[in-house]
């Protein structure tokens, strides 16, 4: 192969790489999150003491509505919020033309312990479609007949 047919080849490669990793990206920019909405850890998870991450896939029309839901890998006691919430998530709106589009949304629940401090339950998003939310493991009074709250820090 002669020196001039390498350097062909090795330009059109440089070329196909580079239009290649282009369409990937605009592929994933073509989602972006316009409204996040974080769930509310449901009071039947905390007291069971149930805790994860979840998945679910998402089905976005092209004015960036969600239009359906697929899979969820959820715990059971979790799929009914994360379903209600993930229908409320905006994104951004396509040319007419381009037809629905599909990402995963991950919603992680993790219990944290019953003194934790207010600010440190707040909800974390962490692009591009992953949001966190806390909530405090309850106290169990010695009777073991009532659930104590726990106190704030402003409180003696």
């Amino acid at each position: 192969m002669t020196l001039g047919m390498r350097i062909l080849l090795l330009f059109v490669a440089t070329i196909a790489v580079s239009v290649s990793f282009e369409m990937s990206v605009s592929a994933q920019e073509s989602i972006r999150v316009k409204e996040a909405v974080a769930p509310v850890f449901p009071v039947m998870a905390i007291a069971a003491l149930k805790e994860g991450r979840t998945k679910v896939e998402v089905v976005i029309s092209e004015d960036g509505t969600v239009k359906s839901i697929g899979s969820i890998e959820s715990p059971e006691i979790l799929r009914r919020t994360v379903d209600a919430v993930a229908k409320q998530w905006r994104f951004n709106p396509v040319r007419s033309g381009l037809g629905d589009r599909r990402a995963f949304l991950v919603f992680v629940f993790t219990l944290v312990p019953a003194d934790t401090v207010s600010d440190k339950l707040l909800p974390i998003y962490r692009p591009p479609y992953e949001v966190e939310v806390k909530g405090r493991i309850p106290t169990i009074s010695k009777d073991a007949q009532t659930i104590e709250k726990p106190r704030s820090q402003n409180q003696p």
